[in-house]
């Protein structure tokens, strides 16, 4: 269904996009424009920051090439909101396609008006990579002081502006009243689908609750509940079915941690507060930053507490920063007091 939607461009089919950029934006050899946007989404379950972009929302990034009339040449879809246009270009098929010669770009050709032969191109911005097959903008401070430059720079930005329309139809196509009518629609049957499944569940068990919540108190691992012995253990002296690793995580855990976070809330209410952010390494060499909270008491030390951990890919002020905000998130989910 892929290739049927989207096919690969053939070579003649890129000869007349440069002929259709030449004609209606002014800019020779050129075969079609690439950007990065990114599709604002939900917060994902257990996703961190991975998600989350410079812009300060949760998203997925469409990288795509189009044409001189706005429309999709090539697409990849679904890369991390976090992630730039220049690294999801380097690991995406499109780009490993144009890196190896392999996307159908035509020979190079003469200029109109010239004896210049110059190769046929995909135009981008500042963030992609220089390329034979992909041209972006001379760096400001350059094209200030040089007229030609200038002009250059003119030129691609005015091909490159198909992407930033194609952007501005996809925004209009979700706001009609038949995307969005769609759009109910599929949310009704994932709201009737989960209504379902909350009507099916069993009852959740005190016991299993309790034991979850012994189980974390004590920094006991969840995948003891495999030892055989130590089931058998359990079972005899408690006379209780004893529920499996993934049982506890399906079902309790979530439990316990929103109950934890409540107690914290309530305890720190509107008392002040100190932050400490703490950078360290696991065992595995993992970056590991966690958030410490306490009240500010001025005769006695008030109560600390581990407010959110996270993985970093990289420790710097803006991913401290991105972590801090969270944490505080959490505990102010409306605005941080």
């Amino acid at each position: 269904m892929f290739e049927l939607t989207i096919p690969s461009p053939t070579e003649n089919q890129l000869r007349q996009y440069s002929s259709q950029f030449f004609s209606k934006w002014n800019f020779p050899n050129c075969v079609g424009a690439i950007d990065g946007k990114h599709v604002r989404i939900n917060t994902l379950k257990r996703s961190g920051s991975l998600y989350f972009n410079y812009k300060e929302y949760y998203s997925i990034v469409l990288l795509a090439v189009v044409d001189a009339d706005c429309k999709f040449i090539a697409v990849d879809i679904g890369s991390y909101g976090r992630e730039g246009d220049a690294g999801i270009y380097l690991k995406s098929q499109i780009g490993k396609m144009i890196k190896n010669n392999k996307f159908n770009i035509p020979s190079p050709k003469v200029i109109s008006g010239t004896n210049d032969v110059v190769p046929h191109v995909i135009v981008g911005d500042e963030a992609f990579a220089l390329h034979e097959n992909l041209m972006k903008p001379y760096p400001r401070q350059q094209s200030t002081h040089d007229q030609s430059k200038a002009v250059y720079n003119y030129r691609l930005s005015r091909a490159r502006r198909t992407t930033e329309n194609t952007n501005n139809f996809m925004r209009q196509h979700i706001r009609t009243e038949k995307h969005v009518k769609s759009a109910k629609r599929q949310k009704d049957q994932v709201q009737r689908k989960s209504q379902q499944l909350l009507t099916n569940q069993p009852t959740k068990s005190d016991f299993n609750k309790d034991l979850c919540e012994a189980m974390v108190a004590a920094n006991i691992p969840f995948n003891k509940f495999s030892n055989t012995i130590f089931r058998s253990f359990l079972e005899k002296y408690t006379g209780k079915s004893i529920p499996f690793e993934a049982t506890l995580r399906k079902g309790y855990i979530d439990d316990i941690y929103n109950q934890v976070m409540d107690k914290i809330k309530i305890e720190i209410g509107n008392n002040q507060i100190w932050v400490s952010v703490d950078e360290t390494c696991d065992v595995q060499g993992r970056c590991v930053a966690n958030v410490i909270v306490g009240i500010l008491k001025p005769d006695y030390v008030g109560h600390s507490f581990l407010l959110h951990s996270e993985e970093l890919t990289k420790t710097n002020h803006n991913t401290i920063c991105k972590v801090f905000n969270k944490a505080m998130t959490i505990l102010w989910p409306g605005d941080i007091m």
